[in-house]
């Protein structure tokens, strides 16, 4: 059985690749999810990511973190993932932790694992060059020539509110054929929507419209008046 390994920062401070003090943060992601012994009984550790703060080059909190050895797994070739974040600055570094070893690790004693995964060199900050400081919410970077890492912050383009182009027509589904048609009059236009048709149709009688509603003889056309229909001659069914 084996304690959680607490990895600290009491003794060690963590500083870029210019011996400068960093701020940001560390995210953690084991490669897999595992089990392992502890002293209250079997723990189960599952592949997510823990992310820490850092101050002035210091963990805000201690990191406990499952040995990823010696501590009875059901798994081999357990490892942690650890990402520096900072401003203008990043790298990654494969851990092992020796379930045999300390229970306290300054965090610049921890094992660095040789792997495919080796510790990234810090990218360069120098003026525009590689991934530049600054930027606000909402801002991408982009291409600001044909030169390597010559970046800019810009608005995202892909925002709409910052589109300002022509949007295709073809690129645009579920409008409908009265999205795309012409304003007019003509066959297969669309009326404008302040049209009126005032002046093409006469305004509806009252007197006129409760005629045309009447179905019981408003004409008062008597039996003596319609044709003698034995003796009429139909014309495809009409009078």
């Amino acid at each position: 059985m084996s304690y959680a390994i607490n990895i600290l920062t009491q003794s060690s401070t963590l500083m870029d690749i210019s011996g400068a003090v960093v701020d940001g943060h560390l995210i953690i992601t084991p490669n897999a999810g595992f089990e392992w012994d502890a002293p209250d009984g079997r723990r189960k550790v599952i592949a997510q990511y823990i992310r820490v703060p850092i101050v002035a080059g210091k963990l805000t909190s201690v990191l406990a973190l499952a040995p990823t050895h010696n501590a009875g797994h059901d798994t081999d070739n357990i490892s942690y993932l650890a990402h520096f974040s900072m401003p203008g600055k990043q790298w990654q570094e494969t851990w092992t932790l020796d379930g045999a070893g300390p229970q306290h690790i300054e965090i610049t004693d921890v094992v660095i694992q040789k792997s495919s995964i080796a510790p990234a060199s810090v990218i360069s900050t120098a003026a525009g060059k590689g991934l530049i400081t600054g930027g606000m919410p909402g801002q991408m970077l982009s291409k600001a020539s044909s030169d390597d890492y010559d970046l800019v912050w810009v608005a995202d383009a892909y925002d709409r509110a910052n589109h300002s182009g022509v949007q295709p027509v073809s690129s645009i589904t579920g409008l409908g054929n009265a999205a795309t048609a012409s304003i007019g009059g003509a066959p297969g236009d669309v009326a404008p929507g302040d049209h009126r048709h005032d002046a093409l149709y006469e305004p509806i009688n009252p007197a006129l419209a409760m005629h045309l509603a009447d179905t019981s003889n408003p004409h008062h056309v008597s039996t003596a008046q319609l044709p003698d229909f034995t003796t009429t001659a139909l014309n495809g069914g009409y009078f």
